[in-house]
């Protein structure tokens, strides 16, 4: 965890500005003087190169101005519930949530064992920070999983119990399916109850927790909370292949079911959740429904064809035989198997313009299908000069919709190339992610992998003559993982979103409906 640059500021001195920068961040925080924090900010930003510190000094430096940012928001606010789609503090939620995710970028290569009991710490906090800031945005399914890493970190610290406890609330209250809602009810009265029993920060915290835990026991009967549910007793398949396949999608939590973000267990091991009940006219056709399937399907067979290109077999592909093939003698790999993975990613990455045309439909935006974009759909587009604008439509800023929100926060992970250069993202891998893409669709990308380790004359990116682009299959597995997550949550969003959306219309112009209860495709049917 040395500095790049030999020629650095003494580490003794950095770590008394570190630390004296953090004293003012706290107690600039607790007068609730944001004139002094974003000073300290100012100081922070331009002061220190990340050249100057060891990798400690960054992950610390990056920690301290993301919850600086964070806690701004607050004090300006003065309240952590944050309803804001854009305003004055939009480049503030940017600025935490990448600086958070910097600085988990570089803890994240190091194992938990080389890490000191300062830095172990340093990485709980990280985690339930960051997954606070996003569950603020709507974002409550990437803000459980931070809870749950963080618990997994750190089990006796009480902080990420509280937290797990008190997102899976707000998942659960928006949710449809009343017996998904009872079972996370269950889960989140559970964490918050033994968070309270552990160190929780502060007061506040802990009063927040007990809250749950009344709102809960109030709607629950004692019985249901305290009995233990059965969780285990469901089949995961009838041959070894398809359990290895479910227990896998389980344990990285890509089902599309809300009860898969409980945990590994087996009564979520399938893809349950479907649009909620909406109205459409008399004699119209649910082309909602019939896109949807479309979506639902193509994940699913993007998620086993990622699955499938994990599976390392004792001998290659028979369709591998046969294609002769040049050895450049630089480590690249050609196989059935990683083109799968590529595969795999493409379908994702289209997946997220599906659901702005989903949206488009649904909001009666009016975009012209040629222009319908995931990253440009929350825009106003003006019909005369055939583009985007750079303000939020009115669909979306006058909305209390907090799913649609999540959708719009996260398409902010993602880069989008326009007239005047790339949008800004808060995800470190956004442009890796457009630039693979871009390659895939109209030129190469090439995996390569070393017996022992990507060699240093191996660099990932775009090759000189811009023909191709390398990327070692490690780190190129790593982000098919991640976006496979993205998707999946950006599906359920959807659903969810819908479902706020027609509360919110039946509220307003109640209409009488004759329900339609559409069938199953049997599954037996599939080939």
């Amino acid at each position: 965890m040395e500095p790049k640059n030999n020629n650095y500021i003494g580490s003794n001195f950095i770590e008394f500005l570190l630390d004296q920068q953090a004293k003012i961040f706290d107690a600039s925080f607790d007068s609730k003087k944001p004139e002094v924090m974003e000073f300290a900010i100012a100081v922070l930003e331009s002061v220190l190169d990340n050249d100057q510190l060891s990798d400690k000094q960054i992950i610390k430096r990056n920690f301290f101005l993301a919850t600086a940012y964070s806690n701004l928001i607050l004090i300006k606010q003065n309240s952590s519930d944050i309803d804001v789609w854009e305003s004055e503090e939009t480049d503030k939620y940017e600025k935490s949530i990448l600086r958070f995710r910097k600085a988990l970028k570089i803890i994240d290569n190091y194992n938990l064992e080389e890490l000191d009991s300062d830095l172990r710490l340093l990485k709980t906090r990280i985690y339930v920070n960051l997954g606070n800031v996003l569950s603020n945005l709507g974002r409550v399914i990437e803000g459980l999983e931070y809870s749950k890493l963080a618990q997994e970190t750190d089990p006796e610290y009480g902080m990420p119990q509280g937290s797990r406890g008190n997102k899976l609330f707000s998942y659960a209250l928006s949710l449809y399916d009343p017996g998904h809602q009872d079972l996370i009810l269950k889960f989140s009265h559970y964490y918050c109850k033994q968070a309270l029993t552990k160190n929780l920060d502060s007061k506040e915290n802990a009063e927040i927790y007990e809250k749950v835990v009344r709102y809960i026991e109030s709607d629950l009967n004692e019985s249901y909370l305290n009995t233990e549910y059965d969780m285990d007793s469901f089949s995961l398949g009838d041959s070894d292949d398809e359990r290895n396949y479910r227990k896998w999608c389980l344990d990285n939590n890509l089902f599309i079911n809300p009860l898969n973000e409980l945990g590994s267990y087996p009564i979520a091991a399938c893809d349950e959740l479907t649009l909620p009940s909406f109205v459409i006219e008399k004699n119209e056709w649910p082309i909602m429904i019939d896109f949807f399937n479309q979506i639902k399907q193509e994940y699913a067979s993007a998620r086993y064809l990622f699955y499938e290109s994990l599976r390392r077999p004792s001998s290659h592909h028979f369709s591998d035989n046969d294609v002769k093939l040049i050895d450049l003698l630089d480590y690249s790999v050609y196989s059935l198997l990683n083109e799968k993975m590529k595969i795999s990613f493409r379908v994702m990455y289209s997946i997220f313009d599906k659901i702005a045309f989903v949206l488009n439909y649904y909001m009666t935006l009016e975009i012209p299908p040629e222009k319908v974009n995931f990253s440009k759909i929350w825009y106003i587009y003006n019909k005369n000069k055939k583009k985007f604008g750079k303000d939020l439509s009115p669909n979306f800023t006058d909305s209390t919709n907090t799913s649609l929100k999540a959708l719009f926060w996260l398409s902010k992970d993602l880069y989008e190339y326009t007239d005047d250069g790339y949008y800004d993202s808060i995800e470190p891998d956004a442009k890796n992610w457009h630039e693979i893409r871009n390659y895939m669709e109209h030129r190469c990308v090439k995996i390569v992998e070393h017996p022992y380790g990507p060699p240093s004359k191996i660099s990932n990116g775009p090759t000189k003559n811009d023909l191709m682009y390398t990327i070692n299959f490690e780190e190129f597995r790593q982000s098919n993982l991640k976006f496979l997550k993205l998707t999946r949550a950006a599906i359920i969003y959807l659903c969810m979103a819908i479902h706020q959306e027609e509360v919110r219309r039946e509220r307003i112009d109640p209409k009488i409906a004759g329900p339609i209860e559409p069938s199953l495709i049997d599954d037996e049917t599939k080939y």
